[in-house]
């Protein structure tokens, strides 16, 4: 048995003094009893408690690595930097974000019946989405051509071609890392929005948060909102770069919007037959990869939609009659024999014929 002796434990012997204080010896007093109680264990060591983090010092160390390495590394610096600082202020404020989702846990029904209603619920997320502290989160012009590149363009038509190609960009951004710095800033706007007792609008932040870290191969109503904003942003972009190539051509966007068909395909013509023009268009094309692209693929969109006009039940009247076809059927049979004659000639002058022909 231990005794306590100047607050240090103390192994007593069989023949010594029992600690009661009954003078007499340990093992003809309370020995027995002691053999049938634990043993008395020393405490654990208490952990030293870390010193708490000095984020100002990492951010301004970070800050200085990031002017010492290349341009993407530091780029990437500034990337991460912005993380931690991000998931930082989440942990600061988590006992906050944990109350305000307690706080909504007795709105669910309500709720729930708002995500029945599909016009109320897109309504009351379009107004949600718009709103100031919803900026940050939103998609950017760089990053929305950024995007098109990587899955293609879209096309004229709102059609499904065009949905899955949003749907495709969208993901492409979406990654990981996006998702879950997204749904961290979600979350850390519900506790603003529960004091100023919008607790519906607090589940729906919550909800699209659960549905962006959650659902990683699909996009949202979040995610589109976000990406739609980027998208308005790029093609205000686009619509001044066309501005600014026609001022530099001498051309005027608000009059060319006035001329009829006829009247806008004889300014082309003669666009095109300016050499200096031309030079200025060509060079503007190469300068900018992307609106090429874009252009090509509303060009195959068009196409698209011009033979699905001429498939409507409708569209009878926009078909040229017989008789109107007949003078031009001659000219159409020597084009096509010219074009299969420059055909057959280019597939005769190929290396891959000569080598066959050897």
């Amino acid at each position: 048995m231990e005794s306590i002796r100047n607050d240090r434990p103390v192994k007593l012997g069989r023949n010594d003094r029992c600690h009661c204080g009954s003078g007499k010896k340990y093992k003809h007093c309370h020995w027995q009893p002691d053999q049938q109680q634990p043993p008395v264990l020393d405490p654990p060591p208490v952990a030293a408690t870390p010193p708490p983090l000095d984020f100002v010092e990492v951010r301004r160390q970070m800050q200085a690595l990031s002017k010492q390495v290349p341009g993407s590394e530091s780029a990437e610096i500034r990337r991460l930097m912005n993380s931690v600082e991000l998931l930082v202020d989440y942990e600061l404020h988590a006992a906050e974000i944990e109350a305000a989702q307690l706080a909504i846990e007795p709105y669910y029904p309500e709720f729930d019946a708002l995500l029945q209603d599909k016009t109320a619920a897109f309504e009351r997320m379009r107004r949600l989405f718009g709103e100031e502290p919803m900026v940050p989160l939103r998609f950017h012009a760089p990053e929305i051509r950024r995007a098109f590149a990587a899955v293609g363009y879209p096309g004229l038509a709102a059609d499904r071609r065009t949905a899955a190609t949003f749907r495709k960009a969208i993901l492409f951004l979406a990654d990981t890392a996006r998702r879950q710095l997204l749904t961290t800033r979600l979350l850390r706007l519900l506790p603003e929005y529960v004091s100023a007792g919008r607790h519906l609008d607090a589940y729906l932040l919550l909800h699209c948060a659960m549905l962006t870290t959650d659902e990683t191969g699909e996009s949202n109503p979040f995610l589109y909102a976000m990406f739609e904003y980027g998208l308005m942003e790029w093609d205000t972009q686009r619509l001044e770069q066309d501005g600014d190539l026609l001022r530099r051509m001498g051309l005027n966007l608000e009059q060319l919007r006035e001329l009829s068909p006829d009247e806008l395909e004889h300014q082309m013509q003669e666009l095109i037959a300016d050499p200096d023009r031309a030079r200025e268009m060509e060079s503007f094309v190469k300068a900018n990869p992307d609106v090429r692209a874009a252009l090509e693929a509303q060009c195959a969109s068009a196409d698209s939609l011009s033979i699905l006009l001429l498939d409507r039940a409708d569209a009878g009247l926009l078909l040229p009659t017989e008789a109107e076809s007949l003078p031009w059927l001659e000219i159409f049979q020597q084009r096509l024999m010219a074009n299969t004659a420059l055909v057959a000639k280019l597939q005769c002058s190929s290396p891959g014929k000569k080598s066959l022909q050897a």
